[in-house]
Formats: C-alpha cells, structure tokens, sequence
C-alpha cells in the first residue's frame, strides 16, 4: 500500500511539472519507476550537477 501511494504521489507531481529528488539506499526499487537516475559518489561536486541540471532543465529548474 506504502508503494501504491508512493507513485501515486510521483505521478502527481511530474505530471504538474514538478522535478522528483528521490534519494535511495538501492537502485532495485527506484530504476522501475524513474524517467532518469543519478549516481551520486560520496565526492559529486553540487554545483557541476547545478550547471548540468541548468544546462538541462533551463534556468527555472529549482523552485
């Protein structure tokens, strides 16, 4: 039921345009369900993937 409104809630919110930031401990249960994963390392760089995201998304991606 938890995973029922889970994606529920996902769905929601992409259709609304709305970007989905889901950290996870396994990519088992995530890469069914995600339109894109990205790996993190324990030293990603926060504002390479902020300029990638931009690059991406355009400028209005962060809320």
């Amino acid at each position: 039921m938890c995973r029922s409104n889970l994606l529920k809630a996902l769905h929601e919110l992409t259709d609304s345009g709305a970007l989905v930031v889901l950290p996870v401990g396994s990519d088992e249960f995530i890469k069914h369900i995600a339109d894109e994963v990205i790996y993190l390392g324990k030293s990603y760089n926060i504002a390479e993937l902020k300029n990638f995201n931009t690059a991406f998304f355009g400028e209005d991606w962060v809320h």
